[in-house]
């Protein structure tokens, strides 16, 4: 919280609920500090595994995109 006024980029790695989707809760509250910080940088989506990278990316990106600011 306190660095992120400052930041100039995020890495975002989502955490993940037992059945594969981004834990809602925990990316709202990421979002909130987020907007409440201002955040006008870069935002990196980080997925942590190979398989389907490109579709959690995807799902990673759809449940952030209404979120921020």
């Amino acid at each position: 919280e306190q660095i992120l006024p400052r930041a100039s980029s995020i890495h975002f790695k989502a955490r993940y609920d037992a059945d594969g989707a981004v834990n809602a809760a925990d990316a709202e509250r990421c979002a909130a500090l987020i907007n409440a910080a201002g955040f006008d940088g870069v935002l990196t989506l980080i997925y942590g595994d190979k398989r389907d990278e490109w579709a959690h990316i995807e799902q990673l990106r759809a449940t952030l995109q209404p979120l921020l600011g």
